[in-house]
């Protein structure tokens, strides 16, 4: 009796060895068909992604700063268009600038020697 108690009891740790091998096996399989599904969404997702059009970022609009000196350009009596510094041109009394003298190299003569270029000074 003590020898066939030991094997029954032998047996029916036998048979829940298996069902616990089965029962972590379908959990296994179950594991593998949900991240199989979750990787299938994500190809899908990269997909639609990639035949998205994207769009550039869009600069930030930066506020006009205020222009002590600004110049009318265009001549219509209005400088600072379009911002809210917007204001009609003030006259001026400014003094016209100099014209730009000539300078560089030496201009040859007729003889091939170098001569310093002279300002006309000619007095009628």
């Amino acid at each position: 009796m003590n020898t066939s108690f030991i094997f029954i009891l032998l047996g029916i740790i036998a048979v829940l060895a298996i069902v616990i091998v089965a029962m972590d096996h379908q959990e296994k399989k179950a594991e593998a068909k949900r991240l199989a599904a979750e990787a299938e969404e994500i190809k899908k997702a990269k997909a639609k992604a990639a035949a998205k059009p994207r769009r550039k970022p869009q600069p930030k609009m930066t506020e006009p700063k205020f222009n002590p000196k600004a110049v009318d350009r265009d001549k219509d009596g209005v400088i600072q268009e379009g911002t809210k510094f917007e204001r009609p041109v003030e006259e001026r009394n400014e003094v016209p600038k100099k014209a730009p003298t000539r300078r560089g190299r030496p201009k040859k003569t007729n003889n091939g020697k170098k001569e310093a270029v002279k300002k006309n000074s000619s007095k009628k």
